[in-house]
Formats: C-alpha cells, sequence, structure tokens
C-alpha cells in the first residue's frame, strides 16, 4: 500500500515536472488570473520543483497598449502560495524575483500613466478594501530595473537600474500599498549608486509616507521623513496639488554625488542639512533650513519656492535668512564654474560674509532688505530691483547704507579706503551707456589718499558718463560747494561747474607734502571738446589763495580761454596778474609738442632725420610770468615777476625762436641772476645768445656768463665765457661745436678752450686737434667720446671710451701730475693738496665686468697737515658685485693710515667690509672742522676701526688712543691737556670719550670729560659732553671788546656743552674756588648786540655784492653759543664790575650768591641771583676829579632778574677821612679834625641807582652830633659836603671851595703812593696822606697842614697792627710827630675775642691845650644773634659744647663739601631766607598753566 502510494507520488513529480505539464500550468494560471482580476498578463511557463517551491518563468503585466508593464523573468514562491494565485489571491509567502523590469510610461496625449491605469482596474469604487489584494511576507530583488517615460515631454525622470533588496510585508489591498524596504541598492541613469535605501512605505487613493527614509551612497546619507497628501485622482498633479511634508534630519550631502544632478558643483564638498519642507513643489517652503560644508559655509533660514514646475506661472522665492556666512572662495568652491567668474576675486577681500535679512524674487524682480557683516565693514540695502536679466532696461530704487566699509579693498584702490555714508538710489541700467540713476547721499566718512573726508551731501544725477548735481563737502579740511555737469561722453565732452572752496588744506588731505597746504577760491569751467586737441571754452579763478608753510599766496583773478579761429588757429588768452599774461597761438597737438620742437632745431642739419608729425603745425607764444604761482607749484623754483618767454615754433620750415627775460631764476641754493635768452635758428650769424650775469651754485659761483652760437656749414659752434669762483677770480674760455655726421648721429666737440682755475690756466683740447668730441645716436643709448683732455703745464686729465646701451662699455679716466689743489673747488673747512696720479677704467662686455681703479696723491696734504704719500686702488669682479679696496697713507716710511678690504653691491645696495688703521695720524687735519668752538687742536691718534654696512648708512666701531693731545675752546680760552694713550671711540657718526682724565696747561687742574661729537658725513657736527671736576679752570680770557666777561674762574661742579656747533648750549652749573676772578664791563653788554652786526659795506664790496660776490663777514666771535651759566659763589671768588671799564669806576668784592648768567653770543645778555657782599671796594671814579677807594659795607647786596643793568641795588660804600665840622657847625666848641665817615647810599636800579649821602662821626659827642646832623638834614647840604668830603677830604665854605682841587690832588697821588707800597692780599700797606690847614674864621688856634704816613699790617694770623703818623707843617708844632696806634690780638679761632691796646689822638683840644692823647686798653666780643633768646644761649653755652658744635660742623663741611657759617654770617643767612620765602610766595601766586 505504502510503496504504491510512494510510486504514485514519484510518478505525479515526474510527470509535473515535464515541460508540457509545466507550459499547461502556466496557460492555466494566467488564465484564471486574468479572468479574475480582469488584466492582461501572461506566465511562459510555471515550474513545481519537489521541494514544493514553485518557479514563474517570463512572467509579463501588459498595459492597455499590450506593452510591458512589468516583466518578471523568474518568480520564485511555494505550492501553497501558488494554489491560491490561481484560486485569485495574490498571497505570498517568501517570494523572490530576478531581473525585473518596471515600466511606467505616459502615453502621447494621455493625462494617466499606465500605471495609473492598471490600479484603477482593481478599484470597484466602493469603500474598503477593494477586489485586489496582495500580500508577500517578504520579497528578494535581483537585478531589478525601473524606468518612468512620457511621450508628452520625451523626458525619461526616472531610470533605475541594478536594483537589488529586499521587503517585507509588502501590502497591496486595492489602491492601497504597503510595504517596509528593508534593503534597497540601485543605478540612477546619471551613474550615483544609492548603496542603501531603507524606509516604511505606505500608499492610499490621498497620502503616500515614506516614513522614515534613510539613503546612502558612497558619500552621502539622507534620513528623515517624507509625507504626501493629496485629494483622490489628485496625483496626477504632482506639482500642484500633491502637498508635501518632508523632514530632513542632520543629512550630508556629497556635492561628489550632486555634480550626478548639477555638473556644476564642485568637487570633494560636503553638505549639512537639517529642515523642514512642506507644500506642494509649485508652492514649496523650507523652514528652519539648516545647511552648511565642511569649510564653514552655513545657511539658516526660511524659504518659500513658487512655480518651481509650472512654466506659465512665473518662479518665485522668497528667503527669509537668519544668517548667510559665506566667503567668496567657499562660495566659488561650491559651484566653481558658475561663481568663479560671476563673483569677482575683489570679493575676497569681504573675508567671511554675514548676511541677514529678506529677499525676494519673482519674473526678474528682486526685493531685498539685507544686511551683511564682513571684514571690510557693515552694509546694508533695503533695495527693489526690475527686469535684472536686462542689463540695458533693468532698473533700481532704495537705500543702501554702508558703516566703516572698506571700498578700495573691494575694488583693489589702495588710495581709497573706509566709508561710512548713506544713499538712496532711484535709476535703470546698468549698462554703461544707458546707466541713468537719481543719487542723493550723505557721506559721513570716505577714506581717500590716507585721509578720511567727513559729512558730504551728494544730490543729483548720475547718467554715465556724465553727472549733473550738487556737491557739498563740511569737512574741516575740504569746505567746498560744487554745483553743475561733466559729461565725458566719448563723442563730445561737456564740462559747466562752479565751484566755491572755502577751505581745500591739501596738506592734511595728502595732495601736497608742504606742511601746510590751504587753498580756497571761486572757480568755473565751461567748455566741450572730445579731447584736448579740440578743446574750446574758459576756465574762470576768482579770490583764489594757497597758504603753505611759508606764506599765503592771492590770486584775485585767473581767465583762461580757448577757442578756434578762422583756418582751425587756435587761441588761448590767459590773464592774470598774479599768475601769468599772454597768449599761445597756433596750430598743433599737445602730444606732439616735443616732435615739434626737435624738428625746429633738427632742420638746422642737412642729416637729420625729422619725426613724423602732422603738417602745418606751428606756435606763437607772448608770456609773463609771476613768481608766485611758480612758488606755489615748484617750491624750490623762484623767478623773477614779470619774467617773460616769448617766440615762435614752425615745424614745417625748421623756424625756432626763443627770446626769456628774467631778472633771476633760483632753484634750491642755486640761482641765475639777469638772465636773457635770445635764440633764432634762422638767423644767420647768431643762431642763440645767453647772458646771465651771476651763476651761484651750491658748490661754486660764476659771473658774466656769455653763450655765443652760430651756425657754420652745417654745424653749430658755441663759444662761452664766463669767471668763477667767490671773489671772481677763475675764469673760462670754452668753445664747443654740435653737428649730425652721416649715420644720422650727433656729434658734441670742444675746440680749444680756456679754463684759469685757482690761478692756473687749464686748456680743453689745448692742441686743437679733431678729438675731444663726444658722438651719440638719436636714442642717446650709443656714445663714443674720443679723448677729451684737460690740461694744464705737464698736467692732464684724460677722458675716453664708448658705450653701447646696457651690453658694453669700456670708458677711462687717467691723472698725470694733476695738482690736487688745483682741481678741488674751495670747500669750507677742508684744503687738500698733493699730486695725483693713476687711471680709473670701466669694461662691460655683456653681463662681465671689469672695473679697475687706481690712484697715489703724493705729498697729500688735508688743511694745511701734510699726511704723506695716498694710495688707493679698487678692483671689481666680472658680476659687478664685488669690489676689493686697498689704500693707505706712508709718512717718512711710516705707515699713518691704511683701509682695506671689500665694498659689495646686491639689488642697488652695498655691502661694507673694510678694516681701517691709524698710526700717529695728526689730528691738526681736522681742526678747521671745530674751528668755530675750538682752538688749537693738535695730537696723534692711533688705533683700528671696522667699517661695514652700507656707504650710505655705515656701521664704523673704532677705538683711538691720542698722544700729546690738547685743544682750546673759544668760548672758554682754556688751554686743556688729554692724558696720554687717552682712548677715543669711534663710530660712523660719533667720537666718544669716556671718562677723559684733561689738566690744563697753566694751572695743571684737573677734571673728568665725557661725551660725544657727533655728525652726519662730517658735516652738522654736534657735541654733547660733560665736564666734571672739584677743581679745575674753567675761565681764562682777557678782554677783547665785545666780550661780556672776561677774567680767571676756577669751579668745583660740573660743565655740559651741547647742541650743534653753530648753536652751542653751554651750561655750567659749579661752586667757585679760590683764584676765581670774574669782571663783567656792563659799559660793553649791549656791545654784542647794538654794535657787532653793524658793517659799513666798501666801496668794492658794494661793487661785488651787485654782481653777486659776497664779502664773508665774521661778525660774532664765538657764533651762535648760548652760554648758561649757575655760579655758587664763594667768599673765594673776586667779582667785579666795571661800571667804566675805561676808567676803572667799578665795583669789585667777594662775598656769597647764586648767580645765573644766559650770554647768547649773538646778542643776549641776562643775569639772574643775588650776591650779598661780605667785603670790597667801590672805585668811586667822577669828572676827571674824584677818585676814591671806598670800602663796601659788610652785607650789601645785588640782585639781578634779567637784564644786567637793571640789577637792584642795597649797597652802602664808606669812605673814611678825618674833618673838621666846625666849618660847618659855625662853632668854637670842636676845633680839631675828627674821624669823619663818607657813607654813599646805592639802592634802585644799577643803569640809574638812587644815590644818597651820609657823613658820620664816629667819635663826636651826641651834643655835636646832633647839631651836625641838623646842619646836613637838608640833602643838597649833604651831598655837597660829601663830595666836598670826597674830593678834598674836608667841608667846605664859600670862603674855602677854592681849595678843593688841591685836595683832589693830593687824594690822587696818595692812591698812587698806596698801591706802589701794598702787597697783593692786603696783608701790609704803606699810604702817604696830606691834611690841608683849616681856614675856619671862628677858631683862634687854626690846625696847621699834615703829612702823614699810614701803616697797615698783619704780622701773624693772631696779631693785627694800624697806625697812622703825621708831622704838622707851615706852623708852629713843625717838630710834633702826632699820630695813632693800634695793636689787636686774636684770642679765639674766629676773631670774636679780641684784646686791643691803643693811642690816639683827642678828637677835641680845648683853647690854650697842645695836642693831647687818649690811651686805652681792653676787650671785645662780638656776637651776632637775631634774638635776646638767641644771646642768652650763645653766652651760657658752655666752651666744651661749643667745641663740638664746631667739630661737628667741620665734619659737616667736609662730607657736603659746603660753606662754614662763619664764612657767611648770620646776615647772609637770614637774606637767603627772605629771598626763598619771597620766591616761593611768587610760585604759589602765579596762575597754573
Amino acid at each position: 500500500m505504502l510503496l504504491g502510494l510512494a510510486l504514485v507520488f514519484i510518478l505525479a513529480a515526474v510527470v509535473i515536472t515535464t515541460p508540457i505539464i509545466q507550459t499547461e500550468l502556466a496557460h492555466y494560471a494566467t488564465t484564471k488570473i486574468n479572468k479574475h482580476f480582469n488584466i492582461r498578463t501572461s506566465i511562459g511557463q510555471v515550474a513545481v520543483q519537489l521541494d514544493g517551491k514553485v518557479l514563474l518563468k517570463k512572467i509579463h503585466v501588459l498595459d492597455e497598449h499590450n506593452n510591458d508593464l512589468a516583466y518578471i523573468d523568474r518568480l520564485y514562491t511555494n505550492i501553497t502560495d501558488f494554489k491560491q494565485l490561481t484560486g485569485g489571491k495574490l498571497i505570498f509567502g517568501s517570494t523572490e524575483i530576478q531581473d525585473v523590469d518596471f515600466f511606467i510610461h505616459k502615453y502621447k496625449g494621455d493625462t494617466l500613466t499606465n500605471l495609473d491605469k492598471f490600479i484603477a482596474v482593481f478599484d470597484d469604487g466602493k469603500p474598503g478594501s477593494g477586489k485586489f489584494l496582495m500580500k508577500i511576507d517578504h520579497l528578494e530583488l535581483t537585478n531589478g530595473k525601473f524606468k518612468i517615460t512620457d511621450d508628452n515631454t520625451g523626458n525619461s525622470p526616472v531610470d533605475f537600474t541594478e536594483m537589488n533588496g529586499a521587503l517585507n510585508n509588502l501590502i497591496v489591498r486595492g489602491p492601497n500599498i504597503n510595504a517596509d524596504i528593508s534593503r534597497l541598492a540601485l543605478k540612477d541613469k546619471r551613474g550615483i549608486y544609492v548603496k542603501d535605501l531603507v524606509t516604511s512605505f505606505a500608499m492610499t487613493k490621498k497620502s503616500m509616507d515614506l516614513n522614515p527614509f534613510a539613503i546612502e551612497t558612497e558619500e552621502s546619507f539622507i534620513k528623515g521623513a517624507i509625507a504626501m497628501r493629496y485629494n483622490e485622482g489628485d496625483l496626477k498633479y504632482f506639482t500642484e496639488k500633491v502637498n508635501l511634508a518632508i523632514d530632513f534630519d542632520k543629512s550630508k550631502i556629497a556635492t561628489n554625488d550632486l555634480k550626478f544632478f548639477y555638473k556644476e558643483f564642485g568637487s570633494n564638498n560636503m553638505l549639512y542639512l537639517t529642515s523642514k519642507a512642506t507644500g506642494t513643489l509649485n508652492d514649496f517652503k523650507l523652514k528652519n533650513m539648516q545647511l552648511s560644508d565642511k569649510f564653514g559655509s552655513e545657511i539658516i533660514g526660511n524659504f518659500t519656492l513658487k512655480n518651481l514646475f509650472v512654466k506659465t506661472n512665473p518662479f518665485r522665492i522668497d528667503a527669509h535668512l537668519n544668517r548667510l556666512n559665506i566667503s567668496r572662495e567657499n562660495a566659488v568652491a561650491l559651484l566653481p564654474n558658475v561663481l568663479g567668474s560671476a563673483l569677482p576675486v575683489q570679493l575676497e577681500n569681504l573675508g567671511q560674509l554675514n548676511l541677514k535679512g529678506t529677499v525676494a524674487y519673482e519674473n526678474f524682480y528682486v526685493d531685498a532688505d539685507i544686511e551683511a557683516t564682513s571684514n571690510l565693514g557693515f552694509a546694508k540695502a533695503d533695495v527693489e530691483l526690475w527686469n535684472v536679466n536686462q542689463k540695458q532696461n533693468a532698473s533700481y530704487k532704495g537705500d543702501i547704507a554702508l558703516e566703516n566699509f572698506d571700498i578700495g579693498k573691494v575694488i583693489e584702490k589702495e588710495n581709497i579706503g573706509i566709508a561710512t555714508l548713506t544713499a538712496t538710489v532711484d535709476g535703470k541700467s546698468f549698462d554703461p551707456e544707458h546707466f541713468n540713476t537719481v543719487l542723493k547721499s550723505h557721506v559721513q566718512e570716505f577714506t581717500f589718499n590716507n585721509y578720511s573726508y567727513k559729512d558730504i551731501e551728494i544730490d543729483g544725477n548720475l547718467k554715465l558718463p556724465a553727472y549733473t548735481g550738487t556737491l557739498v563737502s563740511n569737512d574741516p579740511n575740504a569746505l567746498l560747494n560744487f554745483n553743475g555737469t561733466l559729461d565725458f561722453s566719448n563723442d563730445k565732452t561737456t564740462v559747466d561747474f562752479k565751484a566755491d572752496i572755502e577751505r581745500l588744506n591739501m596738506n592734511a588731505l595728502q595732495i601736497v607734502k608742504d606742511s601746510l597746504g590751504v587753498f580756497k577760491g571761486h572757480f568755473e569751467l565751461n567748455g566741450t571738446g572730445k579731447n584736448v586737441d579740440v578743446f574750446e571754452g574758459s576756465i574762470l579763478a576768482e579770490n583764489a589763495s594757497y597758504t603753505n608753510s611759508v606764506e599765503t599766496y592771492n590770486f584775485d583773478h585767473l581767465f583762461i580761454k580757448s577757442e578756434f579761429q578762422e583756418n582751425n588757429i587756435r587761441q588761448i588768452d590767459v590773464t592774470s596778474n598774479d599768475i601769468v599774461n599772454g597768449y599761445v597761438r597756433g596750430n598743433f597737438k599737445y602730444n606732439q609738442l616735443k616732435e615739434i620742437v626737435e624738428n625746429s632745431l633738427g632742420s638746422l642739419y642737412k642729416n637729420y632725420s625729422p619725426n613724423d608729425i602732422a603738417t602745418n603745425q606751428f606756435i606763437e607764444y607772448d608770456l609773463k610770468f609771476h613768481n608766485k604761482i611758480v612758488d606755489l607749484l615748484v617750491p624750490k623754483l623762484e623767478i623773477a615777476d614779470d619774467t617773460s618767454v616769448s617766440g615762435k615754433i614752425t615745424a614745417d620750415t625748421g623756424e625756432f625762436i626763443l627770446l626769456v627775460n628774467t631778472p633771476f631764476v633760483k632753484y634750491g641754493q642755486n640761482k641765475f641772476s639777469n638772465v636773457q635768452v635770445d635764440v633764432n635758428s634762422l638767423r644767420e650769424n647768431q643762431n642763440a645768445f645767453i647772458a646771465i650775469d651771476t651763476i651761484d651754485l651750491k658748490f661754486y659761483k660764476a659771473y658774466d656768463f656769455v653763450l655765443n652760437n652760430a651756425k657754420k656749414n652745417d654745424t653749430l659752434y658755441a663759444d662761452t665765457t664766463f669767471k668763477g669762483g667767490s671773489e671772481a677770480n677763475d675764469s673760462y674760455s670754452l668753445n664747443f661745436y654740435h653737428t649730425i655726421d652721416e649715420e644720422n648721429k650727433s656729434v658734441v666737440g670742444i675746440d680749444k678752450s680756456e679754463i684759469q682755475f685757482k690761478e692756473s690756466v687749464w686748456y680743453l683740447n689745448e692742441f686743437n686737434n679733431d678729438k675731444n668730441r663726444i658722438i651719440f645716436n638719436k636714442e642717446i643709448n650709443n656714445f663714443t667720446i674720443e679723448d677729451i683732455q684737460l690740461s694744464h703745464n705737464e698736467q692732464m686729465v684724460l677722458l675716453n671710451g664708448s658705450m653701447n646701451g646696457d651690453v658694453y662699455k669700456d670708458l677711462n679716466l687717467d691723472f698725470e701730475n694733476v695738482e690736487l689743489d688745483k682741481i678741488t673747488p674751495d670747500l669750507n673747512n677742508l684744503t687738500f693738496a698733493g699730486l695725483i696720479n693713476g687711471n680709473i677704467s670701466f669694461v662691460q662686455e655683456n653681463n662681465i665686468f671689469k672695473p679697475k681703479s687706481k690712484l697715489n696723491v703724493k705729498d697729500l696734504e688735508i688743511n694745511d697737515v701734510l699726511l704723506g704719500l695716498f694710495t688707493f686702488e679698487v678692483e671689481g669682479d666680472e658680476s659687478l658685485q664685488n669690489f676689493n679696496v686697498k689704500s693707505n697713507i706712508i709718512n717718512d716710511f711710516t705707515e699713518n693710515f691704511y683701509m682695506n678690504g671689500l665694498i659689495s653691491v646686491s639689488k642697488g645696495q652695498s655691502k661694507l667690509n673694510l678694516d681701517a688703521g691709524f698710526n700717529k695720524f695728526n689730528l691738526k687735519a681736522i681742526a678747521p672742522f671745530l674751528s668755530s668752538i675750538m682752538s688749537d687742536v693738535r695730537g696723534d691718534a692711533s688705533g683700528r676701526a671696522t667699517i661695514q654696512g652700507t656707504h650710505k648708512d655705515p656701521d664704523i666701531e673704532g677705538k683711538l688712543y691720542l698722544t700729546n693731545a690738547g685743544m682750546r675752546p673759544v668760548f672758554t680760552g682754556v688751554d686743556y691737556l688729554f692724558d696720554e694713550n687717552t682712548p677715543l671711540d669711534v663710530t660712523e657718526s660719533q667720537f666718544i670719550l669716556r671718562n677723559v682724565n684733561i689738566t690744563d696747561s697753566k694751572y695743571k687742574t684737573k677734571g673728568l670729560l665725557n661725551g660725544t661729537i657727533s655728525h652726519n658725513k662730517l658735516k652738522n657736527w654736534n657735541i654733547d659732553a660733560r665736564l666734571e671736576s672739584t677743581n679745575l679752570l674753567a675761565l681764562d680770557i682777557d678782554y677783547k671788546e665785545g666780550t661780556p666777561y672776561y677774567g680767571t674762574a676756577f669751579i668745583d661742579g660740573h660743565a655740559t656743552v651741547k647742541g650743534p656747533v653753530e648753536s652751542l648750549v653751554v651750561s655750567i652749573e659749579a661752586k667757585s674756588q679760590k683764584g676765581t676772578k670774574i669782571k663783567i664791563p656792563l659799559d660793553d653788554a649791549g656791545g654784542v648786540g647794538d654794535n657787532n652786526f653793524v658793517h659799513f659795506l666798501s666801496p668794492e664790496e658794494k661793487a661785488n655784492r651787485l654782481k653777486g660776490i659776497e664779502t664773508v663777514i665774521n661778525n660774532n666771535r664765538f657764533g651762535g653759543v648760548q652760554l648758561n651759566f649757575e655760579f655758587y659763589v664763594t667768599p673765594d671768588a673776586e667779582i667785579e664790575i666795571l661800571l667804566d671799564r675805561a676808567s676803572g669806576h667799578g665795583m669789585k668784592g667777594s662775598g656769597a650768591g647764586f648767580i645765573t648768567m644766559e650770554i647768547n653770543t649773538l646778542g643776549r645778555f641776562n643775569m639772574w641771583g643775588d650776591f650779598q657782599v661780605y667785603e670790597g671796594e667801590y672805585n668811586f671814579k667822577y669828572g676827571g676829579i674824584i677818585d676814591k677807594k671806598l670800602d663796601v659795607v659788610k652785607y650789601g647786596t645785588i640782585r639781578w632778574d634779567g637784564e644786567p643793568l637793571n640789577a637792584i641795588l642795597d649797597l652802602q660804600a664808606v669812605y673814611k677821612t678825618q674833618a673838621n665840622p666846625g666849618l660847618i657847625i659855625e662853632s668854637s666848641e670842636i676845633n680839631r679834625k675828627v674821624d669823619t665817615e663818607v657813607n654813599i647810599v646805592l639802592q634802585g636800579n644799577l643803569s640809574n641807582p638812587e644815590i644818597d649821602f651820609l657823613i658820620n662821626f664816629p667819635n663826636v659827642s651826641s651834643s655835636i652830633k646832633s647839631e651836625i646832623e641838623y646842619k646836613l638834614a637838608d640833602k643838597d647840604t649833604r651831598e655837597t659836603q660829601a663830595m666836598a668830603l670826597l674830593a678834598t677830604g674836608g667841608f667846605i665854605t664859600a670862603t674855602t671851595g677854592g681849595n678843593a682841587v688841591y685836595g683832589s690832588l693830593f687824594e690822587r697821588a696818595s692812591s698812587l703812593f698806596d698801591d706802589l707800597f701794598s702787597d697783593a692780599e692786603g696783608k701790609f700797606r704803606v699810604g702817604l696822606n696830606y691834611s690841608q690847614s683849616e681856614r675856619n674864621p671862628y677858631l683862634q688856634e687854626v690846625d696847621e697842614a699834615r703829612v702823614g704816613v699810614t701803616l697797615s699790617t698783619q704780622i701773624s694770623d693772631r696779631i693785627l697792627v694800624n697806625s697812622k703818623l703825621g708831622v704838622p707843617i707851615g706852623g708852629r708844632e713843625d717838630n710834633v710827630i702826632v699820630g695813632d696806634v693800634e695793636i689787636q690780638l686774636l684770642l679765639n679761632d674766629d676773631g670774636s675775642l679780641r684784646a686791643r691796646v691803643f693811642n690816639r689822638e683827642n678828637n677835641i683840644n680845648y683853647i690854650g691845650e697842645g695836642i693831647n692823647y687818649k690811651q686805652g686798653v681792653g676787650l671785645t666780643y662780638e656776637v651776632d644773634f637775631n634774638t635776646f633768646k638767641e644771646l642768652l644761649k650763645k653766652i651760657l653755652t658752655s666752651a666744651d659744647k661749643r667745641e663740638k658744635e664746631k667739630e661737628k660742623q667741620k665734619q659737616q663741611q667736609n662730607n657736603n663739601n659746603s660753606i662754614p657759617d662763619d664764612d657767611y654770617g648770620v646776615e647772609f643767612l637770614k637774606f637767603q631766607e627772605k629771598r626763598r620765602e619771597a620766591t616761593s610766595e611768587k610760585t604759589e601766586n602765579e596762575p597754573e598753566s
């Protein structure tokens, strides 16, 4: 039984697998499916396998046109699924399909695709699931294809191949489809390959969802969800009626993938996308879109896209940008071919652009309201644009704002910078030929040429290339108002404007480099013309001015008119009394003016080849220039007013006429005086005449210059004569010629010419040969120099060689026995002498160079100092980059100087590497450079130095050692010696002295010197030095007229010397030392400023000056030296103020004080400070009658506050004599001469002091003194008697006045005797005096005249003796010797305690008595005090304590280097304290600055 069943089963299986049975099964299945579903399908074969699986082959699903909707080559399922399939149920378990083609096609004229129609078959139109049901639990797809085509459009938007994947839970229930795609790979027709697609798909009649979905390619990964909603039947209107809701979640899209869809995307970029999109494809909204790339570009915002797929309606996009962050570089990287050319390269300067705002676009209309921030600044625009696709017809309107925006970097214009502005525009066209806009702008700031213009208003119409409107600038440096039209059209340029410039600071605006350049005025320009050659119109300038650092130039009126007259003759008239007057007339082209002149002059030569220019051109001109405009345009150039220039040029005939007349022309430091030029190319005997009275060059002067030029036989000959030199001692007679040879080359030759230079006669072409000429071509790049010879006796300079462009040169310059002093010009502080021999050669052959120089100067002298034989050799390499230098100076077989090394040249820069050495080099050679401040510079220098850097900026380091060196500053007169081997550091611009010991050669005092002497290439010398010493001779000058001070000064302190040598500032802060004697001649104080600069010209000097020959006048002794003296005067110093140096009238003395002197040798002399006199002498001289020496009272003061003659005096001088006051009181109570003191009180101004006289009698009784004072109470009487006492030594009455002259003569003789027998220090004095007899009628006994001898001596430091002895003469007591003697013994160190012994004559003798005497002995003690308390304290202080205080004071004196109090006294200290308090109060009361 079982075996039978098995056999039946096997038989059935064999039968089923036979082809005929499988074909029948396929036919059966097809019939059942078609009948059940009312569709057209076909199954080629059904194979039932033994394992229960069913294979369906060649399955066709046909559309209504019997074309495949789908084709499945193989479909694998199981037997149960096949049974349900034949039963009308498409329910499958695990199914596999291979080689599947799926075609969606829209036929011509249809609105539905074949798929739409196929699905419609399964739809019964009733609610529910419908008749059709297909379910597949799992579907494997291998090698599938999917394609969508449309016959109506010819497009094939979808064409997938190589589809492989798997679906789960595929359910098709009528029109509803659900499936889970677990994996799907495919390849698009564009070439992109999708590695995997995963989604959950659901579709109904009104919806389609892919939620979620993920697509992955080799580089991209897109994920999110898609939901589509539509009404039934609207799927065919996908772009218009299907509402999409798409959510892109953190997706990345490679531009390499996008290139498959749009090839203009750049490579190797990655886009990152997050966004929500809603709406139909023709009204598509992107919300919160965040799109960025790997380079940092970013777009964040909301976008609306309308009519994207509808051609009948215009496309529109609305963008609300929260942020657009992108650079040009990144944008071009994204779309290189599209944006690379569309975005200018200059936009790269924007850097990272951050933009936000709204932009709308529709049908070539743009409405934008955006803000943008970039590296170049901030910009804002609110504009509307129409027809943006039409360059010519586009229009726009809106507002634009820029804030600190660098426009110059955008357009790559360095002279344009940052702008801040607002502008309103309303115009049309982006085509320059049709551009027309109304522009209104307020420019807050705009940088041009490194200047920021501010506050500019623009209002006008810009119609390229024309602008009509206004421009008002309120910038403080550019105040102007422009109103008019500028039209630069190609066919005809038109200008018509007025401009009022209130202020144009062209220096601040970087237009000129003058330190000040302010321009203003009114301007009008009106004219037409395509270019300058055809321009007709006028220029008007009125009330214009220009102010520079020198002065203000006013131009009242300038009018220029250009017009064309008959026969197209141009007439240009210029009218201005400030600039130029005249006209220019002719037929000419501006760009051919140079060629016109060349042809006119070249026509003189038959071999000349003229320039190719237009015919019939000529110029006539007659102009008078004023210097004002020349000085303005070329500040270094100056011409005389009414300089006239006239003439005519005719190109075709070769006529060239030029007439120039000007009193002078000056350029920089070069001046040409009385210049006359007369040129006429057609004149036979004289083609040119030039005369110049004076040529004053920076380094040389020439006079009476005359040049004559004439044409002979096709050659122009010129002879020139003039004189030269500072004193016109040189003379020149030069002869030249010029012609053009047969090769059309210019030949400039020299006939025999004579030069008398520095008293020597030199010749050019002495033997008048055919050489001595230069031949060059028209391009002036090929030269031949034929033996140009300069000779004098056996001396010769020879130049020859040739040059051919930049590839060949062979030049030689030879010197033969040339005396150096005869060829070098006169230079300030520098002279040369010696005999030069040698050669300088330069050879170039292509890129190979051979430069070489070998010179020697025998017996070289610099500044009259013989240095020896100087040898100088230079040889360069073939590249002209390295030069070996060898040089030295040898004198008496000793090398005093050498300099060897290498000079390298690269790219126009030199590099020095030199070594220099000195061996006993004579310093006198540099003395003239320092002559204005130093004299007697001497000594030798030895050492080495290295020289590096460049020739313009050398770097020199070296050290020299000075021997036998010394110098004498001209403003101190002290001769200083340097220590032997004093080191001197040398650099390229300085000589540096460090801790150098100096000694004055007279008194051997010493000081320490530090400082530098700097220069700029041996010019512009500058000193910065400091000298310190505890005792140094700082002044040793004898009197010379105009000297503000003289004498001898020793100082303890320091002195500095700073500044350029032409205006040095010498400052001394020091304390005077013993031996200082300074004399100030106040009667000469005004001489420096008043007289020293007055110089009367001699007739010869006046004649030379008219020719420009200046005579050097040295007006001051020291140059422009400023002397600042800060003196702390001690009692060791003697200050003498000479009121009348010739007579000796003045004051001298010692004391203490502070004195500041400022003396400018160009005329200034001021003094400040205080001086308190301790002891002194007043030489009072009056009218040649009075000659008295008065003792100055201690503690008198002199105060200076500026002008020396305005010093404030508070002085008293005492003259002591003996006189009988009985003459003036007319009393017999006193009948003898008594001690009498005449006090001269000087107060007030030194130049006009208030003088009062006081007469005192120290030894008379109070009653007599009171009566005398009563008699002398009247000032006039007191002055009369005081003058009598000074003149005669006694009082006068009406009857005794005649004796005054004798008394004066005796006093004069006594003064001479005193000077003869007195020592210099005053320790021993012997005097002779004579006292006249009295002529008092009231005296019964008259004093006889006396001859007396006075003696004053200091026996030791402790004993002083004063005595006076007299012998009466002409009376009864001739044999009597009368006199006074006083001896003082100093009992302590300071002399305050003294013992006295005296014998003196009685001052009152009674009638009948003889000469009586009084003797005495006693002690005196002097104490200085301010208060009674201070007096008690000083008296009660123990001697021991006082001794300790003295020791302490001595120690303080040694430590502080100060002067002891005993030297100054209490009065001086009180005086100084009051001065300080007064100064402090003055300072406090002064207002703050």
